[in-house]
């Protein structure tokens, strides 16, 4: 038998026998509380990592409080305690008050049956926090009414690898570079689609489709343009309807990189109609220029 949200039950005896019944009887009124989910788990953003915590009262002895506090640990490995726990009203804006001045922050006053969504937020414990580093802290909620009534939830955070990534839109393409701190978003190409990204020595790579042709941007780290859109294919002059599509990069062993991509043809006619698709590929040094010219 489970509640409806299927986070508490109550089991029986195992070993039924024949012609017999099983009672289970409503617990004495009295107060009680639930939180969940019971587990979450992240990478911090922007210097902190937030989850959304519910909080219920399922007691049976009217309105109550409840406390909350952050106790680190919970599991084997609990990793670094010298992150911050802190309580919030559920969009962030302000930090839970103490309602009730026991010098605890609180959910303030819940009806029975009321549910209430807190921020919990795992800090570590400066921006200098190295990549790897996470911490487990056991959060409870603690009924005013009776403190023996209480409801724990495990959480845990750690500080992630910066990562990059490209996207398109109206406004043309962009490179955005995100860590635990701050994300940072770099202007590449005024236009653009189907992009593909690579990094070698500390550079961004970012080629992509423009109109039937290839084009290619390095950035350093900071967002620096160190080669501008360039052009890696020129199709104004061939003989048929040429198109450049989906571009892939990889680095190689030595650390340039590699492009391959599609190259379509088509014959319009007369007096015969047709098309053929072709893999070519080209090598950039670290610079971006042309090291290994296309080849079929």
């Amino acid at each position: 038998m489970e509640d409806g949200d299927g986070y508490i039950g109550l089991p029986y005896l195992p070993t039924l026998s024949n012609n017999l019944a099983i009672q289970f009887k409503r617990p004495a009124s009295t107060a009680k509380v639930k939180v969940f989910p019971t587990y979450q788990s992240g990478l911090t953003e922007s210097g902190a990592k937030d989850f959304l915590l519910q909080v219920r009262n399922t007691g049976e002895s009217g309105p109550d409080r409840f406390d909350m506090s952050g106790l680190f640990g919970g599991m084997t490995n609990p990793g670094n305690s010298a992150w911050i726990v802190t309580f919030w009203e559920e969009d962030g804006s302000a930090g839970l008050l103490d309602s009730n001045a026991n010098s605890i922050p609180d959910t303030g006053l819940l009806a029975e049956g009321e549910t209430k969504t807190i921020l919990v937020r795992l800090q570590p414990p400066s921006n200098s926090t190295p990549i790897g580093n996470y911490t487990t802290y056991q959060v409870t909620a603690s009924s005013v009414l009776d403190s023996s009534k209480k409801s724990t939830a495990i959480f845990q955070a750690a500080v992630p690898a910066g990562h990059f990534l490209g996207f398109g839109n109206s406004a043309g393409l962009d490179l955005v570079q995100i860590d635990a701190i701050d994300q940072d978003v770099f202007d590449v190409s005024s236009s653009g689609t189907n992009p593909s990204l690579a990094v070698s020595g500390g550079n961004y790579f970012y080629a992509w489709e423009a109109g039937s042709d290839l084009e290619y941007a390095v950035l350093s780290y900071s967002g620096k343009t160190i080669k501008p859109a360039t052009k890696l294919t020129d199709n104004a002059s061939a003989t048929y309807q040429t198109t450049e599509l989906n571009p892939f990069m990889a680095v190689t062993s030595t650390g340039r990189i590699g492009i391959v991509w599609v190259r379509r043809l088509f014959d319009p006619g007369p007096p015969f109609r047709g098309e053929n698709y072709n893999i070519y590929f080209a090598i950039l040094d670290a610079r971006g220029t042309l090291f290994f010219p296309q080849l079929q």
